[in-house]
């Protein structure tokens, strides 16, 4: 998962992926300019 090696290069992850009741995986970090990401995928992929 792309927050995984985000995390692996010492990106700040704020919230860890966590499934919504809409059906996908949302988790959220910090890129190196400071500006926070919201990473999602549909679950079960």
């Amino acid at each position: 998962m792309a927050v995984q090696k985000a995390a692996a290069v010492g990106a700040p992850v704020t919230a860890p992926p966590e499934n919504q009741p809409w059906g996908e995986r949302i988790a959220r970090l910090v890129d190196p300019t400071g500006i926070e990401v919201i990473v999602a995928e549909p679950i079960g992929s």
